[in-house]
């Protein structure tokens, strides 16, 4: 469906260039009184053209995260835990890789001082 995509002004305008919405302006109007004309005759247009759909869209979205979010702090604090940054988590995972291809290191050091020798 057309509805959940993002740029449905762009589409909106492709789509009546092609024909296949036969309503609505062809272009972007280009003054304040042109799009005040559209408002008064198509207001679905204006909004979709101003993107204002996207904008209620990317609303919703950071609510659904912020809600994901306390979730997860709430079924943290009730295990006892606490969300640490993500950062530390990176810097331990880092560590425990190094720490596993350590000898492979060590070891192709080496093979590269006996062919050098």
């Amino acid at each position: 469906m057309l509805i959940f995509r993002r740029w449905l002004g762009e589409e909106f305008l492709f789509l009546r260039a092609i024909g296949t919405i036969r309503c609505g302006p062809r272009t972007i109007p280009s003054s304040v009184i042109d799009w005040f004309t559209l408002l008064h005759t198509n207001p679905l247009v204006v909004l979709t053209l101003l993107n204002v759909f996207d904008i209620v869209n990317y609303l919703l979205v950071g609510l659904i995260f912020l809600s994901f979010y306390a979730a997860l702090r709430r079924a943290a604090l009730v295990r006892g835990q606490t969300l640490s940054p993500p950062h530390t988590h990176a810097g331990t995972t880092l560590q425990d890789q190094t720490r596993v291809w350590e000898p492979y290191a060590r070891h192709s050091w080496e093979t590269v001082e006996i062919a050098t020798n």
